[in-house]
């Protein structure tokens, strides 16, 4: 595939991400004018907000939900890339793997000591927390699935799928022993964008922003891991030490976005597939477009969840598992990496 065509597809998906965000900021459970909202923008960006209330619909509510799943979207996208990559299995990515689910289970875990009064290190938070058990998660994973130095895909996706169920059991049972932080525990499990407020935003942004440059920034070894692993040694990557490396950060990715979305599942699974069909299987050029069509996706499927039955509002997991099942089955019936 040309250079420039792939180009012109990773400007196109900005442009209908820019749009996405318009959309998003725009539309919502409360019905405001399109020049309403302009309006509202134009003045807070010239520092004139006079605290109206479609200003606080707009900019406290509105306007950092859909940045927040700008984020989580293009988090749990380049981590799905990554993962799909390293173990070589086109039905990788975190939800699976129970990379989510280990980071659910931790910010249930925080939740519930809180409850119980416990004193926790104040260095260690709820973030922390996903973060811990995401990396548990993948450590526990990859030692099951492990066979004499290889990963089979189908022994890893078994490993992964099971330990999410394990930690889901744990989540659910946290629910029975406490009653006043149950919508809190079913948020985790869920997932979801109606908590977003400009201070889980600026909480999580620098964390994926960070973390998936630092995971383009291999995107030399990505490549040579799609050859396999004996392959990438005998061109001089250091496949243990990167390996680790990209864990960690595909967990700190995960664990920031679950702690402040909850599970959001399957985001990380169709996106890579649909970006690599789009721009090719070099990963320089893969991540950036998978980071900007899973903001794009998340962003359009919380649009859904907050407007296809308003004024109700779907979780965003739910959202997701109803594209993604019919996907992951696509996907098993072709068992293919093109």
């Amino acid at each position: 595939m040309k250079a420039s065509r792939k180009s012109l597809f990773v400007l196109i998906t900005f442009i209908l991400l820019v749009i996405s965000l318009i959309f998003g900021i725009v539309f919502g459970a409360v019905k405001l004018p399109f020049a309403n909202v302009l309006k509202t923008l134009i003045s807070a960006f010239m520092g004139s907000d006079k605290g109206t209330v479609s200003s606080k619909i707009v900019i406290d509510l509105r306007v950092p939900r859909v940045l927040l799943a700008l984020m989580v979207g293009g988090g749990l996208s380049v981590s799905g890339v990554a993962v799909q990559a390293l173990f070589r299995n086109p039905l990788a990515e975190p939800y699976l793997l129970g990379i989510s689910g280990g980071a659910a289970f931790g910010a249930s875990l925080f939740t519930l000591l809180g409850v119980l009064g416990l004193t926790l290190p104040p260095f260690i938070g709820l973030a922390g927390f996903a973060f811990v058990f995401s990396l548990l998660s993948v450590f526990v994973v990859y030692r099951i699935a492990l066979v004499r130095g290889t990963i089979p895909g189908e022994r890893l996706l078994l490993a992964g799928i099971a330990l999410s169920f394990l930690f889901s059991a744990f989540t659910a049972f946290f629910l029975y022993l406490t009653v006043t932080e149950r919508p809190q525990l079913l948020f985790w499990l869920l997932g979801g964008f109606s908590r977003a407020r400009w201070s889980t935003f600026y909480s999580l942004a620098p964390i994926v922003v960070i973390g998936s440059f630092l995971l383009f920034t291999h995107w030399r070894e990505l490549n040579a891991f799609l050859l396999g692993e004996e392959e990438a040694l005998s061109i001089g990557v250091p496949v243990e030490r990167v390996k680790k490396t990209l864990l960690v950060l595909v967990a700190l990715i995960t664990g920031a976005s679950v702690s402040a979305a909850g599970i959001i599942g399957f985001i990380g699974l169709m996106v890579p597939h649909i970006s690599r069909r789009l721009v090719g299987g070099d990963h320089r050029i893969l991540i950036a477009e998978s980071f900007l069509m899973g903001g794009l996706l998340l962003i359009l499927c919380d649009l859904i969840a907050r407007t296809v039955l308003s004024p109700v509002e779907i979780p965003v997991g739910i959202v997701t598992s109803f594209l993604g099942v019919p996907f992951f089955l696509w996907l098993l019936r072709r068992r293919s990496f093109t």
